[in-house]
């Protein structure tokens, strides 16, 4: 791999030679001068995302929030829809930092327990995600994202985000005239990002995970502390933008080829039961007739399920039934319906059998769910 240092003076002369007027801010440059090996060792540590004092801005333009409700913190990310489905068993706990640096944006996001989440981005920004820590790679329509990698998303994109247990991370949101003008006059960059369409872009490109990480991280101090580069949020977010680009330049530059393999045949397969499954059968329905119903062996739909989301179809379908439950046990317009015609609505008919399955997959009792309602 082509290292990219992104030292000041060759990337002025590289980018001169290229007609592409780029300037790094100070703020940039002096991230820059911290150690690779004394970087990592921050990076390593969780609370340097996510300290146990909040983060808080001087001037504004930063919020860190904490969520017992996964609903709650899906909602988070302006402008995207997304729809948050917990896999693994035990309370929610999870974290929303979110810096506004002027046309750009960063969101770092962190959730004790693993999830499976459907997105729709926004119409009008394109969003680089990064892996800030996990035990277990995140997966992007299928494609493993881990430290050493990203991932691009364009304008109007629809797309599958697993989250490992205890994962978090960062997407940097820019909007979309500011990303395609930058890009206007570097052609392999922009004919690499406008040709993705509609679907996600993942890249193999540890250095410039790493900048991105580093960057942010400086960004957000930058926020939250007086210092000698000022606290202009605009400054921070163009001098992000522009590092960022720098880096993809050269690493295009250097290489053929830094795509990650496109959609495998198990996610095509996991992607269209999960709508099939969402559309027409019900949540309660067995592993057999679910494989009877759509025309598969059970076993392709077994490995379909536990291939992205590290859980059988039958788990996968318990759960999503226990989160429609809890959704309806928190919605004002049902308050006056009890927990048990709730969960009858559901296939739960036995009071027992459901009381202990979302208690153990909750880590609380129906009844402690609906006091939240008072």
């Amino acid at each position: 791999m082509f290292s990219v240092g992104c030292g000041q003076n060759r990337l002025a002369l590289l980018l001169a030679s290229k007609g592409i007027p780029i300037r790094l801010p100070r703020v940039i440059v002096a991230a820059q001068q911290i150690s690779r090996g004394r970087w990592m060792q921050k990076f390593e540590n969780s609370n340097t995302w996510f300290p146990e004092r909040k983060w808080r801005a001087t001037t504004g333009g930063v919020t860190d929030l904490e969520f017992l409700e996964f609903d709650e913190q899906a909602q988070r990310l302006v402008g995207y829809d997304q729809d948050y489905l917990q896999l693994t068993d035990g309370q929610f706990r999870g974290r929303f930092v979110s810096c506004y640096l002027g046309d750009v944006s960063l969101h770092f996001e962190r959730a004790n327990q693993a999830l499976s989440q459907s997105i729709a981005a926004s119409t009008n920004t394109y969003s680089i995600g990064v892996v800030l820590s996990g035990a277990a790679p995140f997966r992007v329509d299928g494609i493993d994202i881990d430290q050493l990698s990203l991932f691009v998303v364009p304008p109007h994109t629809s797309f599958h985000l697993f989250s490992p247990k205890d994962g978090a991370i960062l997407a940097v949101v820019l909007e979309k005239f500011v990303l395609e003008e930058a890009i206007r006059d570097m052609p392999r960059i922009r004919d690499w990002v406008l040709g993705l369409g509609q679907q996600v872009g993942c890249l193999h490109a540890p250095m410039i995970a790493d900048r991105l990480r580093h960057d942010a991280k400086n960004a957000l101090f930058a926020s939250c502390n007086d210092s000698e580069y000022g606290t202009d949020p605009a400054s921070h977010g163009q001098a992000l933008t522009n590092s960022f680009l720098t880096c993809l330049f050269l690493e295009f530059s250097a290489q053929h080829s830094l795509d990650l393999a496109g959609h495998s045949k198990g996610f095509r397969r996991f992607a269209a039961i999960k709508s099939k499954l969402e559309a027409s059968l019900p949540q309660n329905a067995s592993p057999e007739e679910i494989s009877n119903g759509l025309g598969i062996s059970k076993r392709s739909l077994q490995y379909a399920f536990s291939s992205e989301v590290s859980l059988g179809v039958a788990g996968y379908l318990r759960h999503s039934r226990l989160r429609s439950v809890r959704r309806g046990l928190l919605d004002p317009t049902r308050r006056n319906i009890s927990i048990g015609d709730i969960a009858a609505q559901y296939g739960y008919w036995s009071w027992s059998h459901f009381s202990q399955q979302y208690s153990k997959h909750f880590g609380e009792r129906p009844s402690d769910t609906r006091l939240r309602l008072t």
